[in-house]
């Protein structure tokens, strides 16, 4: 693994569906994340953070979709500490 990729923070493996939807991204989020937050994202999966709050993973198509789960987030009240485009 080179210096500049980065690990996802969920441990999460990733399936070749995930990569064929788009670019993968981790959005690491202060707090829980309720079972009706996740509903609004079937494409993410969602683990405990290591030091606290929670990971959301999963394909997002383009930076308009980027925008729209920040968006999402955002509406929700789920303030996000930090967002990762993480390598294929």
């Amino acid at each position: 693994m080179g210096s500049d990729e980065l690990v996802p923070q969920s441990g999460a493996r990733v399936d070749a569906g995930d990569r064929a939807r788009g670019a993968r991204y981790e959005f690491l989020v202060r707090g829980e994340v309720s079972e009706a937050a996740l509903a609004a994202f079937p494409q993410m999966r969602c683990t405990p953070g290591l030091v606290g709050g929670a990971v959301l993973y999963g394909p997002v198509d383009d930076a308009e979709g980027l925008s729209g789960v920040l968006d999402r987030l955002a509406v929700m009240g789920i303030a996000v500490a930090e967002v990762r485009r993480l390598s294929d």
